[in-house]
């Protein structure tokens, strides 16, 4: 059982850098922040990752704040394949985790034997039933990574640096594209240093914000989130329908195609514009209060409330 200490922060998407001669990719911007802090850098190396995680239905591990997984790595040399489970160790600040972690090196050969015990598993380590763990994934994260090692200079501390672009899927369900710049170390005594370096990295890198979940968790977020928008729309989108069906005459289809993507700031003007020109269209005489519910339900939905049908 090892000690693991990570950062972990968020990016709104891959971003080329702007603002320098030539455009940097963030991988280059975080190279020179830790060069100018004193550490020697390896050369980045492009990883493919897929993780499968496995918990229980009501994602009890993930509650815990702990992982279990298998990793599967492919690099310009092959494939490896390793099991890894995860314990919080303690409270941690935002974007600084402090775990346990035990990883032990597979086989291909065994991967379908270490599905089917996992429940078994993690039953022992965590005091989870078994049943209530399938040995088929909660959830498979691919991630393409960019990889280096930099070593402080003087010190016994080394940091395996990543920067990651995964999506997490459920079954048929896929999340958005995310990134993700990770820090970690192994060194016991990186703690203090980490912390330190979390700053460096909030003041130098744009577009950077610190998450307090680990890959496992923010994916299931985001599943979980896209799954209520989706009906959430579908739900509001059929409402507001019904409610400018009292006042105009107009095509079901044509109005959910251009809401279901207006949520979207810069579609506002055009979808209120194009409410104003239905009812003048119309020829009918709606009263004020009528065409400023509407409005108004409109105006709700694009910013991602709930209308108001009435």
């Amino acid at each position: 059982m090892g000690k693991e200490n990570e950062l972990k922060f968020g990016l709104e998407r891959q971003v080329r850098l702007s603002g320098t001669p030539s455009d940097e990719s963030l991988c280059d911007l975080v190279r020179k922040l830790l060069e100018f802090g004193r550490h020697e850098l390896t050369d980045p190396i492009p990883l493919t990752i897929t993780d499968e995680y496995f918990d229980t239905a009501q994602d009890t591990l993930r509650g815990m704040g702990a992982t279990a997984r298998i990793r599967t790595i492919a690099n310009p040399d092959g494939k490896t394949l390793e099991q890894t489970f995860k314990s919080p160790k303690g409270m941690s600040k935002p974007a600084e985790f402090v775990r346990d972690e035990d990883t032990v090196p597979m086989v291909f050969a065994d991967l379908d034997t270490k599905r089917r015990t996992m429940p078994v598993e993690i039953s022992s380590r965590f005091g989870i039933s078994a049943s209530d763990v399938s040995h088929e994934p909660r959830l498979v994260i691919t991630n393409h990574r960019e990889q280096f090692i930099a070593s402080l200079i003087g010190e016994d501390v080394a940091y395996e640096v990543s920067l990651d672009a995964y999506t997490g899927r459920y079954g048929e369900t896929e999340t958005a594209k995310l990134y993700e710049l990770e820090i970690e170390s192994k060194s016991g005594d990186a703690e203090e240093e980490l912390s330190e370096l979390k700053f460096a990295v909030l003041r130098w890198i744009p577009k950077i914000t610190v998450l307090s979940e680990n890959k496992y968790q923010r994916a299931l977020r985001m599943l979980d989130s896209t799954s209520r928008s989706n009906t959430e729309i579908n739900e509001e989108t059929l409402a507001l329908i019904e409610l400018l069906r009292k006042y105009v005459e107009l095509d079901r289809e044509e109005l959910a195609d251009i809401l279901k993507d207006a949520r979207h700031p810069s579609f506002k003007s055009r979808v209120t514009q194009w409410i104003l020109g239905r009812f003048a269209e119309s020829g009918k005489i709606v009263q004020k209060e009528g065409t400023v519910s509407v409005l108004k339900a409109v105006i709700n939905y694009l910013n991602g409330d709930n209308p108001s049908v009435g």
